[in-house]
């Protein structure tokens, strides 16, 4: 069954480059494992301070196996010093459906723009 991680965080204004860098990092390094369905960094319009980061896989193990790595471990310790203290939250799902009926519908011309 389909699996999702969630990473919820409010920097502090300083840290922001930073901390987007970070999720952006580690969403790319996510794009180049087996079981990766699709990943993706959004910035609140409310609160330009606060990150969600989603990461949708084939199944847990997947997920699980890239998240014990050195590097992925090292990002998120390095994420965790960023972050508000209290405004980190991670979660997990499971997809609910049919992941068959999942599409992206990006106009070509965003098609750079979205990563």
């Amino acid at each position: 069954m389909a699996y999702a991680r969630v990473t919820s965080v409010v920097f502090p204004a300083q840290d922001v480059a930073e901390g987007e860098r970070i999720l952006l990092e580690l969403n790319d390094i996510a794009d180049q494992q087996e079981g990766h369905i699709l990943g993706m960094v959004l910035r609140s319009v409310v609160n330009p301070l606060q990150y969600l980061r989603i990461s949708l896989w084939q199944d847990r193990r997947f997920a699980d196996h890239v998240s014990t790595t050195d590097h992925v471990v090292a990002l998120r310790a390095r994420l965790n010093l960023l972050t508000i203290d209290g405004h980190h939250r991670e979660d997990s799902f499971e997809f609910v459906g049919d992941l068959a009926r999942l599409r992206v519908n990006l106009p070509p011309t965003m098609g750079s723009e979205a990563r």
